[in-house]
């Protein structure tokens, strides 16, 4: 994938990211949006059609839990169309938060199902790339901890899974979708120890 793909896919994200923060800041900080009103947001299609490619095309492997605990956080891997690249790319979409503590009702109920997300995985693969959309425990802010837990967990299990996403374990993006930028601190740290970090983007706090 040449620089000018990632180039071109960046700068997307960053538009998008950017178009979600301005909706959330039409709210007053003290009055919290609706919930129908966040649903909406949330439930908001970001893909009507990617040109050249057939959505039943790409595989979603749903709820695979990347910790020992067969209980604990889950995550969901879009696989593209097949015919790509024995090993891709892997683009790992991090939500943040914190997120109210205990269950968010209905479609609320788990980030990696929301509609932008669910787009976003599918954007990944229709580029040729593994789309990857976790959950992780980021509930408070003295849960960070548990939350960077989760994203070492995330990238343990990707590389550990390689062959069998089909992922380049040396190509993997994070990709915090954040309104404050606090979240940042949940890059995983442990199992990047030893690997080359080659560049981050970090958001305006303006």
């Amino acid at each position: 994938m040449s620089d000018a793909s990632w180039m071109v896919f960046a700068l997307t994200m960053a538009f998008v990211a950017m178009v979600a923060h301005a909706a959330r800041a039409e709210q007053p900080a003290e009055q919290p949006a609706p919930d129908d009103r966040v649903r909406a947001l949330l439930e908001s299609p970001l893909v009507v059609q990617v040109p050249g490619i057939d959505s039943a095309s790409i595989t979603v492997r749903a709820d695979l839990a990347y910790t020992s605990d067969a209980d604990g956080p889950k995550l969901d891997a879009y696989l593209p169309p097949t015919g790509a690249e024995a090993r891709r790319p892997a683009v790992v979409f991090v939500h943040g938060g914190p997120l109210p503590p205990g269950p968010l009702p209905g479609a609320l109920a788990s980030p990696k199902q929301w509609r932008i997300f669910r787009d976003w995985g599918k954007t990944a693969a229709a580029r040729g790339w593994v789309g990857v959309v976790p959950d992780h425990r980021y509930r408070s802010l003295d849960g960070l901890a548990d939350s960077t837990a989760d994203l070492d967990a995330v990238l343990a299990y990707l590389k550990t899974h390689a062959a069998d996403l089909g992922v380049d374990p040396e190509r993997v993006v994070f990709w915090l979708v954040l309104r404050r930028g606090t979240a940042a601190r949940t890059v995983p740290r442990g199992a990047l120890a030893g690997a080359a970090l080659r560049g981050r983007l970090l958001p305006s706090r303006r």
